[in-house]
């Protein structure tokens, strides 16, 4: 039988990462799922970025290929070796590279499979409309979170239908749950209940709608405190001034920006876990708190849906609705933790895993 031959490649460039590890490190959220992929078939990840390299790790081929990000690379060279590779399935991160897409078509014939996954893009706009509706034509398969994404992907007509779009988590986590009284010890917590948000301050996310409906719930439970983690920072000003005139001190707590593996404590330290982003292609950061058996509060956006199982895995709020979030808060005291808790975790595990992942790309590079 011939030998089933898979390739995850990502066209962007790292183009200023020269370490191999911390190159790795940075596809935390993307690259694990190949251990999870049945070990007949041969796995080879090909990244652009600041150095030539080639290695073999845990049983995974590595490329690492110098190059810079150039609108209109071609990438002939990388195309006619896949040509004579003969790859039974190319997977490609994003659908921003309609272009180099139709090239890798013309290269590799109808015999490989192309399957592209969307990160948030949306399609382009008239006249490069038209090289994404030729690139489409080029797909077998396009992943998404939600089938409640692809409306516009079939009204801007890149897609006649259906057919070839699939429901897949973009990226994953390898944090798991440990018990919520241990790792609240661990962080010194001395409330009742502990709220983590995790995302960037800015308008999509909207930390100021999260912060309104608090205030509101936190004065019949002053024993409640919100943790807020952040990257970016956009918004900090109007949260401090917000957190200052309505004497939040107390019980908002900013802590910035924490290494990556100090997440996780806090995670499983959380009680529930807040966002109220207005868009989404998925939501890392949700993933990591249902992992760690964090329950989420989120807003009512196509994946945070379809990652919640439509709210029966958490708790969901119109974006921009504090009075609306503020009547969820008001209901949690009523719910069985505990049985929420395993819900949050099972979902996770089912749906949105590197082992899910692994098994809807695996199906799609048999079939």
């Amino acid at each position: 039988m011939k030998k089933l031959k898979f390739i995850d490649l990502t066209l962007y460039s790292l183009e200023g990462e020269t370490d191999v590890e911390e190159i790795i490190n940075s596809q935390v959220h993307s690259l694990p799922y190949l251990r999870f992929i049945d070990n007949e078939i041969e796995k080879k990840v090909i990244k652009y970025c600041g150095i030539n390299k080639k290695f073999e790790k845990d049983g995974i081929k590595y490329e690492f290929i110098k190059g810079k990000n150039k609108k209109w690379n071609m990438h002939l060279s990388l195309f006619y070796k896949l040509k004579k590779h003969k790859p039974t399935a190319i997977f490609i991160h994003s659908f921003m590279f309609a272009w180099q897409i139709i090239i890798l078509r013309l290269f590799v014939g109808k015999k490989t499979k192309i399957i592209v996954q969307n990160h948030a893009e949306l399609p382009f706009r008239y006249p490069k409309l038209i090289i994404q509706k030729i690139a489409a034509k080029c797909i077998d398969i396009y992943f998404l979170v939600s089938f409640e994404q692809d409306p516009i992907w079939i009204q801007r007509k890149v897609f006649d239908s259906q057919k070839k779009i699939r429901e897949i988590m973009e990226g994953s986590t390898l944090f798991t749950y440990r018990n919520k009284f241990d790792s609240k010890k661990e962080l010194h917590f001395e409330g009742d209940t502990l709220f983590l948000w995790c995302g960037s301050l800015n308008k999509n996310k909207d930390p100021l709608t999260i912060l309104t409906a608090f205030e509101k719930y936190s004065q019949v439970n002053p024993t409640s405190y919100l943790y807020m983690v952040f990257n970016s920072s956009e918004l900090i000003n109007e949260v401090k001034e917000f957190i200052e005139s309505n004497s939040l001190h107390q019980q908002v707590i900013l802590l910035g920006r924490l290494p990556y593996k100090e997440l996780e404590k806090y995670y499983c330290a959380a009680d529930f876990f807040l966002l109220g982003s207005s868009r989404e292609g998925s939501g890392f950061s949700l993933c990591e708190a249902m992992a760690c058996g964090c329950i989420p509060i989120v807003s009512n956006i196509p994946s945070f849906k379809k990652m919640t199982d439509e709210g029966k895995c958490g708790f969901l709020f119109t974006p921009g609705d504090a009075e609306g979030l503020y009547r969820v808060l008001m209901k949690l005291p009523t719910i069985d933790k505990a049985s929420f808790i395993k819900k949050v975790i099972d979902k996770f595990n089912k749906d949105l895993s590197f082992q899910a992942i692994a098994s809807g790309i695996e199906k799609e590079i048999k079939s």
